[in-house]
């Protein structure tokens, strides 16, 4: 009986030291993550460059696709005091009825000669 709990015992002990090192691996995973994805950016961009100016000695322009652009932003230097955050909408105006009628009837008016705040 006491051998089959210190068996269990060492399987507990053999479990969680396994899930420790689980969990360790996938911090260090997650902390390297960024920079791997950096550094695959880098090549990406040099890679790019080599083609770039391998089309430009053949007299090509090439435009900057979608992911080279975000490669750029992605190793750029970020921006001081500037939020990436999405826009809002701008404010709508409120509706009016009948502003334009109303505007040219005073326009109308007013070329007449007729003060109506009399």
């Amino acid at each position: 009986m006491r051998e089959l709990q210190e068996k269990a015992q060492e399987k507990q002990q053999v479990q969680e030291a396994a899930r420790k090192a689980i969990d360790q691996r996938e911090r260090e995973r997650k902390a390297l993550e960024p920079q791997q994805k950096q550094r695959e950016a880098a090549d990406r961009l040099a890679q790019r460059a080599v083609e770039r100016r391998e089309a430009a000695d053949r007299g090509e322009r090439t435009p900057m696709s979608a992911r080279e652009a975000a490669d750029v932003l992605r190793l750029g230097p970020p921006t001081p005091n500037v939020e990436t955050t999405r826009r809002e909408p701008p404010p709508i105006a409120p509706v009016v009825k009948n502003s334009r009628n109303r505007s040219l009837g005073q326009r109308r008016d007013l070329s007449r000669g007729i003060d109506r705040d009399r």
